[in-house]
């Protein structure tokens, strides 16, 4: 079931999304900056919307193998 937002919520609950979807499309419509440095600012920006302490972007490879694209608030020498 999906969460509803009341109607006579407070402004902040229905913005909230609308905002976090702009950040993700400026971070990946950027003219600057390579793809990794997208992909590592998107999960940044996700994780700090969400207040997540970490945020992990995956690829889905032939084989259903999954690849770390890009990850925030994991150390790493836990990646490597």
């Amino acid at each position: 079931m999906a969460n509803v937002i009341p109607i006579d919520s407070p402004p902040s609950a229905l913005q909230s999304p609308i905002i976090l979807l702009r950040k993700v499309r400026d971070v990946m419509t950027a003219t600057s900056g390579a793809t990794q440095q997208k992909l590592d600012t998107l999960v940044q920006v996700i994780a700090e919307s969400l207040s997540a302490e970490v945020c992990s972007l995956y690829v889905t490879r032939p084989g259903e193998v999954l690849e770390l694209f890009a990850s925030y608030g994991l150390k790493q020498t836990v990646l490597s």
